[in-house]
């Protein structure tokens, strides 16, 4: 690991260590996925949990000055809701949902956000993000590597009509499997390499 990023995980990891504790999340916890419970035929291609650095998202967030107001904000993946509890705090949105196919998160997630200083609403669902349909409405999906290729593949596919048609966007954090994304149309994709994330315009 260069010294860079040993510097960069360094101060992001008290970022997140002081808004965890001074917000009085109970749950931020890393979870391997042999420890998921969820019976989804997609947990071969889970992700573990673990938070992701939040200074991220902010990033991703003005990379295009994006009017938040304009957007409805989905946490796909949200594992117990730490991202999902940022976003409500620090933006507007027209409304905050998470969702994940762990049911042991969303009930983390709902007790995160009971127990914290953040205030709702915010929707907590459990769900698989190869199954989930989109509403149509204009949406800001945020991903943090939940899954790979096989499953985002799947989402994709199931809505790229919806993105496409209303304007939606993508902040994809630690984008390991970004090539899926673009491999859908899409009107055009900010590269942010020194933090390994992209935001992708539909």
């Amino acid at each position: 690991m260069n010294v860079r990023l040993k510097i960069r995980r360094f101060f992001n990891g008290l970022w997140n260590q002081h808004y965890i504790a001074s917000r009085h999340i109970r749950d931020a916890a890393p979870v391997r996925v042999n420890a998921f419970n969820t019976r989804s035929h997609n947990k071969i291609h889970a992700r573990a949990f673990e938070p992701v650095w939040l200074n991220d998202i902010d990033k991703l967030i003005a990379t295009d000055r994006t009017k938040t107001s304009d957007y409805h904000f989905l946490d796909v993946g949200c594992g117990k809701g730490i991202s999902t509890l940022y976003v409500k705090e620090r933006y507007y949105f027209k409304s905050v949902t998470g969702f994940d196919f762990e049911p042991d998160f969303i009930e983390a997630a709902e007790k995160n956000l009971k127990y914290s200083t953040v205030k709702g609403p915010i929707d907590f669902y459990i769900g698989d993000a190869g199954d989930w349909l989109l509403d149509n409405q204009r949406w800001f999906l945020f991903l943090y590597n939940p899954f790979s290729d096989h499953v985002l593949e799947q989402f994709l596919r199931n809505n790229i009509d919806v993105l496409r048609k209303t304007q939606s966007m993508m902040a994809y954090a630690n984008a390991q499997e970004l090539e899926t994304v673009l491999d859908f149309p899409h009107e055009m994709v900010y590269r942010l390499p020194h933090i390994r994330s992209a935001l992708i315009l539909f």
